[in-house]
């Protein structure tokens, strides 16, 4: 046994888990962290095998070290030369300063006196090292390192002995490689020519720009050690002015601090946790700073254009509904006169109007208010006629309120006008706080949710907030640059997040307004006072719940926009059932405020149980409030506590008395504080700014309900034919091929309720709204006929699936902030891939400090290279990035998209796509690509030919062509079209061929089969049905100018009669939302022998538009083509009275399936009560046998033998064996 020192046992280390347990040194050392041994196996363990290899592990690490020594010796001796004194130049680096430092002198005597002893060992001194050939020196050492390192192995970093390999080996790796690399001795920033400093502003050099590019882009994180390698190899490569790691880190953070980045403030909540959040101010104003931005900003809501609405700032919030105090409040006039709300102005006229808000008409230029006029009487007596709104252009504005005051023009006011107020709000509060600045309000749209750190299965959960420019167009709300991240945490919730957010922007109480953001307007080169204000939070339901101060499905009212619900009972019954389908009665902002401060007074008062009650009854329940409702009622039972300790002769009542109205009156002092902060921001309401979300609601809800219950009752079979049919699809458009009308029939319930889905799903879609009143008809038949048919099939989902009852709302969401799609998440949910590679290379010990600093970088670098202002620290000038840094990324697509910028290119009408050259044989030259004469191609009998067969150039073929709304409309697609031998101004067809001139001056020809639209409807699917022209003239020649716009599905009728397949339907929901294109691409045989048939249009076809650049989205224009009884949604139930009679039926069925269920559970109920009471009587006599045959045993009697519980009553068995005995 080895021997016992006073710590331990010699060669052993004592486990801090456990005294009684040992590690041995040597195993310990080749094999971290090693194994623990108890006290009494540390004898024999040397003589182990594990004990054996572990020594010779270590003998081999020694011998491979000295022969790596030996390499680097020889090695730099080579490099180097023999001398000794050059080996002690290269051991380390030695810092040596410009200027030679003068070296001690050598007396000549100490020299002879030392040759006398040892000429051998003669050292004479050697120059001092220049810097080069330090550098050269430190080179040379770094490779060597490298070179060593292939020498190395699993076994020496201990991954050979059951270490976790793969992640621990390549953090191993990395800390080598970073290790190796530190030693570099790279320059400091090198010092430029001011002409390329200038041109590369704000970077030192080109190198510079792109190390700092490539270090913040999105989706392509690096770390450190690779950064680190980057550098090592640029340095080898002979590139100029490479800095080393400090230099880049140091310089980065001049950038942050130099007004150019984006500031990141600590944050701490009420409940204690810290956090971090990025500057939404900052973001903003790089936005209005940005020249190439900045043109696309509104600040003013639009009358819209011809009635149709597109973007959010046309639809009625902004438009109409908003709360004035967080629009923007005034207009800058060309003569630099700032016209304010709710100030008296005077027009060109002499008419004195009192503007109320500002919009803009045909156009972002052409301003106008609406405003109140004011009628000055024969006494010089002005009243404000607020009864009517009347329409001002501000191009007609002449004098603003304070060149009145200043002219003394302002009248005197009418005591009416004088009880209103409208004198009080004169001039407006805002001018004071913008000075001689103009004044815009900038809206945002937040996202909220919990997303995992890792790119893994492992569930890392991280609450994460980010926003998008609301004043922006839809279509950079889809660019990943435009997406800006806010802030992020492990512990804090989104409340408490946004609790801090809301201190940046605005609130009741604290009006951050006062000191507004100014930015630098590079459209009227003027600085700007900015003002921001939310717009609408899209989240996912659970997550808007909360936001709502609502409790979702653990509450009576599952709808967190209405009061619709109640008990199981209520709900079952036929009138309860039937509200389940319609609005109901709007939750609002003063109610669920209202039931939370009941909450907190019932918290004051020690009333949890009170509490829980309401939040079931009502289903409001405030998450944030619920810390600080928690606090009271401990606080309240405390208090009583110490309360009845010092005076045990009081009466409870009393006590409770005093202590709740202590903690009431603490609570109306800090009301605001303990509330949900959402609720406490100006112009915007959770309980209507909440818009439903599409993608969860819809394809991740809706569809995947009605998918269970198509495939649910599929065997393998059916399940392999629907693959391989999913499989063969075209990937040009969804074209399905045909299957047996047979399967209609078979699947009959549920088609209704895919045609009902399918119907929503193509309205929802849309890129514009041409008449907001006839869609919201159309979406409230919609959604009703779809709702009815989920309730035919299963009447129980629509108390369960509280998906379902939130439909009803969409209509008004839709007018309140246009189309849904505006609003829509999937921009949120993509970019949470930059937020997960930030995270995985973050230190992980401070998450949220580091994610948000990195994203924060990446805000500042976009902003420089996409040539952006920032106003300069040091001199205080508003700057922005040299031109070189400009024009190189204008001119590098790559780098634009790699920094986030994906802007939609720009369709080319006309553009023709020719058909591929022939296939080159084997050993023979490539053949030419048709040349084709019109003459001798298109046929004679073609209507419309005769001016394009003239023409004596020669044509190629084309597979596809661009028409005018962008469609790429390819052999074999169905268009709509403008031709003057038409009857009509559209028409229909089909592309048969299209040619392109060689010459390529003159525009391409299209050749299509004609169609014509039949007056009424499909008769099972409700859609337009197609018929070929009759005629002699049965096809039609082109310009392709002419071609109006793609049709995005057209199917065949394939059965005679009323049987038709289900292909007709093609609807994308069935099978994906990410078609690119829907109509295209079957075969020309195809085509031809589908073209005598009678055909259907698919108007329930919808588009993913995430995937759909906006202008190829086609459904909004064929029902602008096609008469609106072919088009909308016809009820399923058309009558209110009959509808609710569905629905009575339906919840009486509902409750007879419920009678059968819970018949059935009180019946198992009572059976496996029964048992339970047989095998308790059972129970019972064998206690009483065994207590019996225990007393038998203490009276000395012989017990009889204890009954078998298989066996009968007692005296059986003796009787038995009398009888066998008998025999």
């Amino acid at each position: 046994m080895p021997p016992k020192n006073k710590e331990g046992i010699n060669g052993y280390t004592q486990s801090t888990r456990d005294p009684n347990r040992y590690f041995c040194d040597i195993c310990t050392q080749a094999a971290p962290p090693g194994k623990d041994l108890a006290k009494g196996s540390t004898r024999g363990h040397p003589n182990t095998k594990e004990h054996r290899d572990a020594i010779a592990e270590l003998a081999r690490r020694e011998n491979e070290r000295r022969l790596v020594e030996e390499q680097r010796r020889q090695y730099r001796e080579q490099r180097g030369g023999a001398s000794g004194a050059a080996e002690t130049v290269v051991l380390k680096p030695i810092e040596v300063s410009k200027a030679r430092r003068a070296r001690p002198t050598i007396e000549q005597g100490d020299f002879w006196a030392d040759f006398d002893y040892d000429a051998s060992a003669l050292d004479m001194p050697l120059p001092d090292p220049s810097a080069e050939d330090l550098a050269a020196h430190d080179r040379a050492r770094i490779q060597a390192d490298l070179d060593a390192a292939d020498t190395w192995n699993d076994a020496e970093l201990g991954f050979a002995f059951g270490a976790d390999r793969e992640e621990e080996q390549a953090q191993e790796d990395e800390r080598q490689v970073q290790e190796m690399l530190d030693g570099l001795s790279f320059d400091e920033i090198p010092a430029t020519d001011a002409s390329q400093a200038k041109d590369w502003y704000p970077y030192p050099s080109k190198v510079m720009f792109l190390l700092n590019a490539a270090d913040n882009l999105p989706r392509l994180r690096i770390s450190e050690a690779q950064m680190k390698l980057f550098l090592y190899i640029l340095k080898e490569c002979g590139v100029a002015n490479v800095p080393n790691i400090t230099s880049l880190r140091k310089f980065q953070k001049s950038l942050q601090s130099s007004g150019s980045g984006v500031p990141t403030v600590e944050c701490k909540s009420v409940q204690g946790n810290i956090f971090h959040v990025n500057d939404v101010r900052r973001i903003i104003a790089n936005d209005w700073t940005n020249p190439s931005v900045r043109p696309h900003i509104r600040v003013y809501p639009e009358i819209p254009p011809n009635g149709v609405v597109s973007e959010m700032w046309h639809a009625s919030k902004w438009r109409s509904t908003m709360d004035r105090s967080k629009l923007s409040p005034m207009y800058a006039a060309a003569d630099q006169q700032h016209y304010y709300i709710d100030e008296l102005a005077q027009l060109k006229s002499g008419k004195l109007v009192i503007p109320v808000r500002w919009v803009t008409k045909d156009g972002p230029e052409n301003v106008c208010a609406n405003a109140f006029e004011v009628a000055v009487d024969e006494e010089e007596t002005a009243t404000v006629l607020d009864s009517r709104i009347i329409l001002v252009s501000a191009a007609e504005l002449k004098r603003n309120f304070l060149a009145l005051e200043h002219q003394n023009l302002i009248p005197v006011w009418s005591s009416k006008t004088l009880d209103a107020g409208y004198n009080r709000r004169m001039p407006h509060p805002k001018r004071a706080k913008a000075g001689n600045h103009p004044y815009y309000v900038s809206q945002i749209i937040f996202f909220n949710d919990d997303v995992s750190g890792n790119r893994s299965k492992s569930w890392n959960k991280h609450w994460v907030e980010y926003f998008t420019h609301a004043s922006l167009p839809r279509t950079f709300h889809h660019q990943e640059a435009h997406i800006h991240f806010v802030s992020t945490s492990q512990h804090a919730s989104i409340p408490e997040q946004f609790n801090e957010v809301k201190r940046l922007i605005s609130t009741l109480l604290h009006e951050t307004e006062t000191t507004p953001i100014i930015v630098w307007d590079p459209q009227t080169r003027t600085e700007t006072a900015l003002e921001l204000g939310v717009f609408a939070d899209a989240l996912d339901n659970l997550m808007q719940s909360k936001v709502c101060s609502h409790r979702s499905s653990q509450s009576n009212f599952a709808n967190r926009k209405s009061e619709v619900g109640g008990t199981q009972a209520e709900k079952h019954s036929d009138v309860g059932y039937h509200n389940l389908f319609s609005v109901g009665q709007l939750r609002t902002w003063t109610s669920v405020l209202t039931t939370v401060a009941q909450h907190l007074l019932w918290g004051c008062w020690g009333k949890s149980t009170t509490i829980e009650d309401d939040k079931t009854d009502t289903g409001t329940g405030d998450p944030y409030a619920q810390f600080w409702i928690d606090k009271l009622f401990g606080d309240f039972k405390s208090k009583c506590a110490v309360a009845r300790r010092a005076d045990p002769k009081r009466g409870l009542d009393a006590i409770e008395l005093e202590v709740g109205a202590e903690l009431d009156a603490w609570v109306e002092t800090r009301y605001h504080d303990l509330v949900n902060p959402f609720f406490l921001l100006r112009g915007f309401d959770p309980t209507q700014d909440t818009p439903v979300k599409i993608l969860h609601t819809i394809l991740l809800g809706i569809v995947k309900y009605i998918w269970f219950y198509s495939h649910n009752g599929w065997n393998p079979a059916k399940k392999l034919l629907y693959s391989q049919r999913l499989q063969a699809s075209s990937i040009s458009g969804l074209s399905v091929p045909p299957i047996r009308a047979a399967y209609i029939m078979q699947y009959a319930e549920y088609f209704a309720t895919w045609k009902a889905v399918g119907q929503l799903a193509a309205l929802l879609w849309v890129p514009e709204i041409d008449n907001m009143a006839v869609y919201r008809e159309d979406l409230t038949v919609a959604i009703a006929n779809m709702l009815d048919a989920f309730a035919a099939v299963d009447p129980s989902k629509m108390i369960t699936k509280f998906k379902l009852q939130l439909l009803p709302h969409i209509p008004r969401d839709a007018e309140r902030f246009g189309r849904l799609v505006g609003v829509a998440t999937e921009n949120f949910e993509s970019f949470n891939a930059v937020f997960r590679a930030a995270s995985i290379h973050s230190n992980h010990q401070a998450p949220s400090r580091d994610i948000v600093l990195q994203l924060a970088a990446q805000e500042g670098t976009r902003h420089h290279l996409f040539g952006g202002y920032w106003r300069d620290s040091k001199t205080d000038v508003w700057v922005r990035a040299g031109p070189a840094v400009r024009d190189f990324v204008a001119a590098d697509k790559s780098l634009q998209r790699m920094l986030g910028l994906n802007a939609p290119a720009e369709p080319s009408p006309g553009k023709v796509k020719l058909a591929a050259l022939p296939k080159r044989e084997a050993g023979k030259p490539r053949e030419k690509r048709a040349e084709l004469r019109l003459a001798n191609t298109i046929s004679s009998d073609c209507a419309g030919a005769a001016p394009f067969t003239a023409q004596p150039g020669l044509w190629n073929t084309c597979t596809s062509i661009i028409s005018r709304s962008g469609g790429d409309c390819r052999l074999g697609s169905w268009v709509f079209y403008d031709a003057a031998l038409e009857g009509t101004t559209r028409s229909i067809g089909r592309i048969r061929s299209i040619y392109f001139p060689i010459s390529g001056g003159d525009q391409a020809v299209v050749v299509l089969e004609r169609f014509k639209v039949e007056p009424e409807r499909h008769l099972v699917f409700d859609m337009p049905v197609l018929v070929r022209e009759n005629g002699p003239e049965t096809q039609l020649v082109v310009a392709s100018v002419s071609l109006f716009f793609l049709v995005l599905s057209i199917s065949a009728d394939e059965s005679p009669g009323r049987t038709f397949s289900l292909s007709s339907t093609r609807s994308t929901i069935a099978t994906s939302v990410t078609v690119l294109h829907l109509g295209a691409g079957k075969s020309d045989r195809n085509a031809k022998r589908q073209s005598s048939r009678r055909q259907s249009f698919n108007i329930a076809t919808m588009r993913s538009f995430s995937s759909t650049p906006p202008h190829s989205t086609t459904l909004h224009l064929l029902r602008r083509v096609l008469p609106r009884h072919l088009t909308c949604p016809i009820a399923l139930h058309p009558h209110a009275e009959e509808r609710e009679a569905f629905h009575h039926g339906r919840a009486a069925l509902l409750r007879e399936k419920e009678g059968r269920k819970r018949k059935l559970r009180e019946d198992a109920a009572a059976a496996k009560a029964q048992e339970a009471v047989v095998k308790e009587a059972e129970a019972a006599r064998l206690r009483e046998e065994a207590l019996e045959i225990t007393n038998q045993e203490g009276s000395d009697e012989r017990p009889t033998r204890r009954r078998r519980v298989d066996e009968g009553p007692a005296g059986m068995h003796d009787e038995g064996v009398a009888a066998m005995e008998m025999d």
